[in-house]
């Protein structure tokens, strides 16, 4: 399986960093299938070139299908390398030389686990350390004359070697006062061995090796344990990377240089704290491996200017890959140019495989970097971006119609900057607009960058601040139920307008021991004037705003307030004006009282007032001639020609666990789903008015639904439980 994409047109973006998409370049990713017979297969190795990969197979051969070191490349596919003589048939490849001729790894021999040698389709056991048992290769040097890894000497303690033909097998010893170490990584030239080592404490440390030092221990990161791990090491053997603890349960991944010791190189977002680094590029310069997200192990992608990525974010927001199915869970190693990334994902069926990434090359002329999104209004949007390394001479930057690109269309509005200026300001824009913005550079001699983006900028409304409200009357009246407790009350958008919440206040009244905790609201149709109708949103847990307004009265008034504004619930009035219901739920209270709405016979200018309801419990109508006191404000705006699409679906629930109902009155073409990262999870091709998808098989967050018929295409902001 290859893919080979250019990069889509549209990548959400919200308010805050978002790394550099740059158009026109290719990557490839490439699963490696597995050996006959086998369903999983990992890759761990990759030649200096990127062309030859090494790993292990589940194999037909041997017995209960046992594991095989196999080696890849394009022309060939994966080919098993068989086994050692002897004992259970099973082989594991770690190693290979530059050029992809020698193999080195683990087998079972004799009655024993074996380091391994293979070359010119023979593989042979390498020995073992003087007087010991068992032994383990995980690394060749360039020319496949040197191999590292570790055995067991003859107290029966593990030592890390270094083997070559002249000398064979021979230990690298251990730190002061410690009796057992790991050799993983060895530099180019074979001089240079990393891995880790028992101090006299008890606690592991990552140590470099070089004949004339002999073995140096490294040190850890701040915080946790003092335990840490070397997994690699530089061709040039200057940079040395792996994990340490830093925390009860931390571990961080970390690059050690001569110059700056060893620094963290940082953690992916969500997930516990969790990073291990464990291969280099030739230079040091970019580091791959293993790190934590809220839904488990991924591979990262590291360099100095960028930080740690989810290396599959990277893919399929930078590159446009579409890796839907796929997780890449692991990054066991890098070519010397830092462009072939292997190791090893859960593909679509389930099954553990291996996988090879090429990225393209760069170009002398790089694009701007990060984002950042400074100030909008309705009307202006200011941003700025990070400075390009290539010699600049200034900035071009392009404000685009959604789905439009400064190649193929003129800008909405656009400029160029000096070499020094890294800010711009786009001003002229219609308010509650969607745009893409473009970032390219201009660089010394005249040449163009690729174009960075698309981001996505939004201006703000161009409505007016407005609301619906019952005002107390001193405490005049309370209507309710003891204990569980829903409130909702009826407001009206006007014919041809947009209703956008805000904040919604009730006065509540509960016992003295009663503590208001978190809230949940509800949006409804209204039932032809019966009460709340159909659920239309939910927007569950807030954490309420709690203010205590009669202190004199000797009961506990207080109003709760939520704050609307971060979940953009927007609704329409359409041709002749529509009402809607807003609930309120609050949670289960002890106590003898229980807790009652406010209400008064001031009444407002809504159609129904007051209904509440025991929790699932059918609809009461309060007082007829009391309201419940509330205050809903938001913002009022005239729908303009963009949102007809808009004004004809009502999508629900929201928050949902999984089913999204879409209710339309003319026929959509599909809907996409977008996660916050403006990456596509979901696709459905669709020619109907009324329908539902399911997303249930997506994680708890938010997301962007993107509904599109034959004029125009319409996102709403969806949030996932």
């Amino acid at each position: 399986m290859i893919i080979n994409m250019k990069k889509s047109l549209f990548n959400l973006f919200a308010l805050f960093i978002i790394a550099v998409n740059v158009l026109a370049q290719e990557a490839t990713f490439e699963s490696l299938g597995v050996l006959p017979g086998g369903q999983n297969s990992m890759a761990h190795a990759v030649s200096a070139d990127g062309t030859i990969v090494v790993g292990q197979s589940e194999s037909s051969l041997g017995p209960m299908s046992g594991i095989e070191a196999f080696r890849w490349n394009e022309n060939e596919g994966i080919v098993g390398l068989g086994d050692l003589p002897g004992g259970i048939f099973t082989s594991f490849a770690h190693g290979v030389s530059s050029d992809g001729n020698i193999i080195v790894g683990t087998g079972w021999g004799d009655g024993f686990t074996e380091a391994l040698r293979w070359e010119n389709n023979v593989m042979e056991g390498i020995g073992f350390l003087p007087g010991g048992t068992d032994s383990f290769a995980y690394d060749v040097s360039d020319d496949g004359l040197t191999i590292v890894g570790y055995g067991f000497d003859s107290d029966g303690f593990s030592m890390a070697f270094r083997w070559t033909q002249a000398s064979g097998i021979e230990g690298i010893g251990f730190l002061p006062g410690g009796s057992e170490s790991t050799g993983f990584d060895v530099s180019g030239d074979g001089s240079v061995v990393a891995g880790y080592a028992m101090r006299n404490d008890g606690f592991y440390e990552a140590f470099r090796w070089t004949e004339s030092g002999g073995m140096e221990g490294l040190g850890d990161l701040p915080g946790g344990n003092i335990e840490s791990y070397a997994w690699g090491v530089s061709s040039d053997g200057s940079t040395v990377v792996g994990w340490s603890s830093t925390g009860p349960v931390d571990y961080e991944a970390f690059r050690w240089t001569e110059a700056g010791g060893m620094e963290s190189i940082g953690d992916l977002p969500g997930g516990g704290t969790f990073g291990m680094a464990r291969a280099t590029s030739a230079d040091g310069s970019i580091i791959v491996g293993e790190g934590l997200i809220d839904g488990g192990s991924v591979a990262f992608y590291w360099t100095e200017n960028e930080g740690m990525r989810n290396l599959q974010e990277m893919l399929e927001n930078d590159y446009g890959l579409d890796l839907q199915g796929w997780t890449l869970s692991y990054a066991s190693s890098v070519s010397d140019d830092g462009r072939t990334i292997v190791g090893y994902a859960v593909n679509p069926s389930g099954q553990t495989e291996a996988f090879r990434v090429v990225l393209p090359e760069a170009t002398s002329c790089q694009a701007p970097g990060s984002f950042f999104l400074d100030e909008v209004t309705e009307s202006t949007a200011s941003f700025s971006w990070n400075s390009s390394p290539s010699d600049v001479s200034g900035y071009n930057w392009f404000v685009m119609n959604l789905g439009e690109s400064p190649d193929m269309n003129d800008p909405v509005a656009g400029g160029t900057t000096l070499s020094w200026m890294t800010w711009a300001t786009a001003t002229d824009l219609t308010p509650d607009t969607m745009y893409h913005v473009y970032l390219q550079t201009s660089c010394d001699g005249g040449e163009q960058s690729d174009y960075a983006g698309p981001f996505m900028i939004t201006t703000t409304g161009g409505g007016d601040e407005c609301g619906h409200s019952t005002p107390s009357n001193n405490f005049e009246l309370a209507q309710g139920f003891l204990h569980v407790l829903e409130f909702a009350h009826d407001f009206k958008v006007d014919a041809g307008n947009v209703f956008t919440l805000h904040e919604l206040t009730v006065n509540v009244i509960h016992d003295f021991d009663a503590e208001i905790g978190l809230v949940d609201i509800h949006i409804y149709e209204d039932n032809d004037g019966a009460g709340p109708g159909e659920e239309i949103g939910s927007y569950m847990g807030i954490v309420p705003t709690i203010t205590n307004v009669y202190p004199e009265i000797p009961l506990i008034i207080d109003a709760v307030s939520v704050d609307l504004s971060s979940y953009e619930i927007s609704l329409e009035g359409g041709e002749d004006g529509k009402t809607y219901w807003i609930g309120f739920f609050i949670p289960s209270y002890e106590g003898f009282m229980g807790t009652y709405w406010e209400s008064t016979t001031n009444m407002s200018t809504s159609e129904y007032g007051a209904y509440h309801r025991l929790e699932n419990e059918p609809w009461t109508q309060g007082n007829p001639i009391a309201d419940g006191v509330y205050t809903l404000t938001g913002e009022c705006s005239v729908l303009s020609v963009n949102d007809t699409l808009k004004d004809q679906i009502i999508l629900y629930p929201n928050p949902t666990t999984g089913i999204i109902n879409l209710q339309t009155k003319e026929k959509i073409s599909s809907v996409s789903v977008y996660n916050s990262a403006g990456q596509k999870v979901s696709f459905n091709s669709l020619n109907k008015e009324n329908t539902s998808i399911d997303i249930s098989n997506l994680s708890s967050g938010v997301y962007f639904v993107e509904i599109t018929n034959d004029k125009t295409v319409k996102r709403h902001k969806v949030i996932k439980k």
